[in-house]
């Protein structure tokens, strides 16, 4: 049981026998915690359930169908029906069991590190970059491990990306790790003027 009322504790101060006193503030802690954690769960899981419901919507698509323009994005997005059994354009494609287990690895480690940071106060770029990351890649893992390839269905016809069909969790993946990217490298520049700082005052 758990209590947080000081009539609870003993004479001495200390928490009265039978009961386990948690602090107001590390209770108010926990419980925002709680809440985030939930919060960039169900983020997470509607990004990689939206993804998983268009590939579904693709797949259930008669192949005759495409590749086709969606002409409400002005012929700058067009569909296709791509499985790569693959990384990215089809790399290590004749190592199915590599290609299965190097993504269960890697979603291991980001998720590891999700855990890690969504107990911390604060740091929202960095929980929302690997929750993007996990998104996507929860995507695309599902794909692999049933239908032993990931279906890619759509293109940005501009410049060289026309060459490229990819789907939303990719989406998800790229804009998380550039957005982590990022964050880091803001820390890190931070880091670098502060202890320039340091240094200049020391000199006075």
């Amino acid at each position: 049981m758990i209590q947080g009322i000081e009539d609870q504790k003993s004479d001495a101060g200390l928490p009265a026998e039978g009961f386990l006193y948690l602090d107001p503030a590390s209770y108010q802690f926990r419980k925002e915690r709680g809440i985030a954690m939930f919060g960039f769960l169900t983020f997470g899981t509607t990004l990689a359930l939206t993804d998983l419901a268009v590939k579904k919507e693709i797949e259930a698509r008669p192949d005759e169908e495409f590749p086709k323009t969606v002409k409400e994005s002005g012929g700058l997005i067009r569909l296709y029906k791509n499985h790569n059994p693959g990384f990215s354009f089809g790399f290590m494609k004749e190592y199915p069991k590599l290609v299965e287990l190097i993504p269960v690895c890697m979603l291991s480690a980001v998720a590891g590190a999700w855990a890690y940071v969504i107990g911390k106060k604060g740091r929202v770029l960095e929980k929302t970059a690997l929750t993007l990351v996990l998104a996507g890649g929860a995507s695309n893992l599902y794909d692999r491990l049933k239908r032993g390839y990931v279906v890619d269905y759509f293109s940005i016809q501009w410049k060289k990306l026309k060459k490229v069909v990819f789907n939303l969790g990719d989406i998800f993946i790229f804009a998380g790790s550039a957005l982590f990217a990022a964050v880091q490298l803001v820390e890190e520049i931070r880091g670098i003027l502060s202890k320039e700082k340091i240094f200049l005052k020391e000199e006075e």
